[in-house]
């Protein structure tokens, strides 16, 4: 038989065999797609855990912020200050720890920064010469600077420039008044506050004028703490009294001699502190609860989850040594769902001493919180 007498087979697409081709490709197709399905499915499964542990790390983060901020009101015992006169002395705790009573007298003066001008005024600011000599000796307290002006800058302008230039604490500047025939002064003031010498020596070796007026030589802050007395540089005053700043606003008057300031314990910090360890503390049962159960997510069998769980009952079982010896001392009651209630009428009910003691219970050990991937760690 020749081959001539075989009709060539062509598939036009119509054929009564054309969907039963078509099955078959789309079957083959499925078959080798499948490893890529496979991958495709796994890359969504590792995408999916890695939102998961990103959102169990930040609720693990936001309890560990949490716990330090209550430790931190537990170690500064949520002491606030306070001013009898705020107008006068205004003051903040930043650190104390203990609580305090401090009286503010015979406030006589404020500091304040020297700021002196030029004696005369000049007609041209870059060119009527200021210094007879060409030298000027700059005077600020106990130290001195010797300037040499050029000719071109024996002026307002060229010692200014040369006086900003030394960076020795004081700003000179040029005024004009715009009136007169020599409108242009030099004005020079110290950068901080606090009594000191401040002058401009024309000819030091010589005539040594002092080319600035001497009416605003600055000041210091002078007063009595508890009836001894105090000279400060500086109103902003923070140390004298540990872990306490005070501002020296104004002087004190014949009508209100006397301003005292206060460290008091304000339990409503501790509080609210609480509540939010709490609120926080939920969260994180929340996101855990989600990776564990019959509707466990993709989570579900992680060592992580379970160190997390872990941890959670250490701080609700946390027993402390003091008169506050356990969370329900402080009103906080775990349920059956493993969440925190806070009852504020028992925590209202607490007496100063057991307030005291609250300070001192610690359940802010070590949360370390950069990844999920590190537990939380907690007092054994």
């Amino acid at each position: 038989m020749s081959s001539s007498s075989f009709t060539p087979l062509v598939f036009t697409g119509i054929s009564t065999f054309s969907n039963d081709f078509q099955t078959v490709l789309t079957r083959a197709v499925a078959i080798a797609s499948l490893p890529l399905k496979q991958l495709q499915n796994s890359d969504s499964d590792v995408l999916q855990k890695k939102q998961l542990l990103g959102s169990l790390g930040d609720a693990v983060g936001a309890l560990g912020t949490s716990i330090s901020a209550l430790g931190k009101v537990s170690q500064n015992k949520a002491l606030v200050a306070g001013s009898s006169d705020s107008a006068t002395v205004s003051v903040q705790a930043t650190g104390a720890t203990q609580g305090a009573t401090y009286t503010i007298s015979n406030i006589t003066s404020v500091a304040s920064a020297a700021s002196e001008t030029s004696r005369t005024g000049y007609a041209d600011s870059g060119v009527t010469h200021i210094s007879s000599t060409g030298t000027v000796r700059l005077v600020i307290g106990s130290n001195h600077y010797d300037i040499v002006l050029k000719p071109g800058a024996n002026n307002l302008v060229g010692l200014r420039d040369a006086i900003n230039k030394l960076g020795v604490g004081v700003t000179a500047s040029v005024l004009t008044t715009g009136t007169g025939l020599n409108p242009n002064y030099l004005s020079i003031s110290a950068n901080s506050s606090g009594a000191t010498t401040l002058q401009i020596l024309d000819d030091p070796t010589g005539a040594n004028t002092n080319l600035i007026t001497g009416t605003n030589q600055g000041s210091n802050a002078v007063f009595s703490l508890n009836g001894v007395p105090v000279t400060k540089s500086d109103n902003v005053i923070n140390n004298v009294i540990a872990g306490v700043t005070f501002t020296i606003e104004k002087q004190t008057t014949v009508a209100a001699p006397t301003v005292t300031l206060t460290l008091t314990t304000d339990a409503t910090q501790l509080q609210s502190s609480i509540q939010d360890f709490v609120t926080k503390y939920n969260s994180l049962v929340d996101q855990v609860g989600g990776q564990v159960g019959p509707a466990a997510g993709l989570l579900s069998g992680d060592f992580i989850v379970r160190e997390v769980q872990n941890d959670l009952r250490k701080v609700t079982s946390y027993q402390g040594t003091g008169g506050i010896q356990s969370l329900s001392d402080l009103g906080i009651q775990a349920g059956v769902d493993g969440k925190l209630t806070f009852d504020t009428n028992v925590f209202g009910a607490l007496s100063n001493s057991q307030i005291a003691s609250a300070f001192d219970f610690r359940v802010s050990a070590r949360w370390r919180t950069s990844s999920p991937r590190s537990p939380i760690q907690l007092p054994g």
